[in-house]
């Protein structure tokens, strides 16, 4: 959460929305829930590591944020002494206190998020997974990412179909599904998240209802919601280079990736 800080001190203000903090929950939170699992059900720190780089999509999306911590984890606590360690130790042990280690920072991200920020969340699309957080089962952490009957369900529930129709994001929105379809599915920079948002907005124009909004908004329309929630006068900050070039240049929408220190605009 380094990031906060630097915001801080660059910008007049930093805000979210509960949308931004869901899809923080979803990602980064659940990813730290998910290895910590994987930690106490394996005992092994070496197969637990391991398995992030055993499956692509962890690998991608998971594997790098866990291997950050990981290494500023080890550094911190052990430095080179553990490397004097036979292997079987070298696994129990640091599984053991990265164990107790998560058990403590997982909590702590979640509040961190608020206390990053010096306005209020933005509410438009109500979502109630910004409320959910993580929740303790013995010695691990699970965060609530599916049920039988999720939080959006219902009249009290999600609002993102109603943010859309708005006069603004109704017309950014037109504006991105018009630049997808100019681009030819085998452009190798319409991601398979484009491609979805596209489908998403396809159906969206032509219903007037988000038909598919559950499963659509939590597994590839992510990144579009963002960037029409972000009001025009406001730049988007992320760590996503691919799907942000492509939407905020579509949608008008400044914007600054972390990743590459580079500040964009349209």
């Amino acid at each position: 959460m380094l990031l906060y800080g630097q915001l801080k001190k660059q910008a007049d203000s930093v805000h979210a929305s509960t949308f931004t903090k869901k899809e923080f929950a979803f990602s980064l939170i659940s990813d730290c829930c998910s290895f910590q699992a994987k930690l106490f059900n394996t005992k092994s720190f070496l197969e637990a590591y391991t398995w992030i780089d055993k499956y692509s999509y962890f690998k991608k999306r998971f594997g790098p944020r866990i291997h950050e911590m990981l290494a500023h984890f080890i550094l911190e606590h052990y430095g080179n002494e553990i490397l004097e360690c036979d292997v079987q130790t070298k696994n129990r042990v640091i599984a053991e206190h990265l164990l107790e280690y998560l058990r403590l920072i997982i909590p702590e991200l979640w509040e961190r998020f608020d206390n990053g920020l010096t306005l209020p969340l933005d509410d438009r699309t109500k979502c109630a997974f910004a409320y959910i957080g993580p929740v303790e089962e013995g010695r691990v952490f699970r965060i609530r990412t599916k049920t039988a009957r999720h939080p959006c369900d219902g009249s009290e529930g999600c609002s993102l179909e109603s943010m859309l129709k708005g006069k603004d994001s109704r017309r950014r929105a037109l504006s991105l599904l018009k630049a997808l379809q100019g681009m030819p599915d085998s452009d190798e920079k319409k991601t398979r998240e484009l491609k979805q948002i596209q489908r998403f907005l396809q159906e969206f124009f032509e219903s007037g209802r988000c038909t598919s909004c559950y499963e659509m908004c939590n597994k590839g329309i992510g990144d579009m919601v963002i960037a029409l929630e972000t009001l025009p006068d406001r730049t988007l900050v992320t760590t996503n280079t691919k799907e942000y070039e492509i939407i905020c240049t579509a949608i008008s929408q400044n914007y600054y990736v972390i990743s590459t220190h580079a500040n964009r605009s349209s």
